[in-house]
C-alpha cells in the first residue's frame, strides 16, 4: 500500500471525527443558547406576582413561588379591607402567620366589645348620676318649702308651731 493512501484514509477519518465534532458543538451551542432564552423568559417573569414559571429551573421556580406567596402574604396582612386581606392571608400564608392573624382579630374583637362595655357602663352611670342629683334636687328642694312653711306658721302662747291642715300638706309636699 502507498503511502499516501494511509493519508487519504486518515484524512477522511480526521474530516469525519471534525465534522462530528462541529456538529456536536453547533448542536450544544444551540442547547446552550435554548438555556439562556429560557433564562431570560424566566428572569422576565420573576418578580412579578403572576406568570407562567415553566422555564425555570426547579430551585428557581421553588424560589419564585416562595417570593410570590410570601407578596401575596404581606399584601393581605397591610390590605384595609379585611374581607379581601383575610383571604389572602388564608391562601398564601404560613400557618404561624395565619396563627398570629387570628389571635389579632380575636384581641380587636375583645377590645371592640370592652369599648361598647365601657360606653355602655358610663351612659348608664351618667344616668344613675343624673337621676340622683335630681333626687337630691327634690329632697332639698322639700326641705326648704317644709323650713319656710314652718317659719311662716303661726306660733301659739307658748311659743311652739301651730300647724293647720294646710301647714302640713305644705310639709308633706
Amino acid at each position: 500500500m502507498n503511502p499516501l493512501s494511509y493519508l487519504k484514509i486518515g484524512g477522511g477519518i480526521l474530516g469525519i471525527v471534525a465534522l462530528a465534532s462541529m456538529a456536536w458543538l453547533a448542536k450544544d451551542r444551540f442547547a446552550q443558547k435554548e438555556r439562556a432564552d429560557a433564562a431570560d423568559d424566566c428572569a422576565a417573569v420573576a418578580f412579578k406576582l403572576t406568570g407562567d414559571l415553566d422555564d425555570c429551573l426547579p430551585a428557581v421556580k421553588s424560589a419564585i413561588t416562595e417570593y410570590r406567596r410570601s407578596e401575596t402574604c404581606d399584601a393581605g396582612l397591610s390590605s384595609q379591607p379585611a374581607a379581601s386581606g383575610t383571604f389572602a392571608v388564608q391562601q398564601a400564608c404560613s400557618t404561624e402567620v395565619k396563627a398570629v392573624v387570628a389571635q389579632r382579630d380575636a384581641a380587636k374583637h375583645n377590645q371592640d366589645d370592652a369599648e361598647r362595655l365601657l360606653a355602655e357602663l358610663k351612659k348608664n352611670s351618667l344616668a344613675a348620676i343624673e337621676r340622683a342629683e335630681t333626687r337630691a334636687a327634690n329632697i332639698t328642694k322639700r326641705t326648704n318649702n317644709a323650713i319656710q312653711t314652718i317659719e311662716a306658721a303661726p306660733r301659739g302662747d307658748d311659743g311652739l308651731v301651730v300647724c293647720d291642715d294646710a301647714c302640713l300638706r305644705n310639709i308633706a309636699g
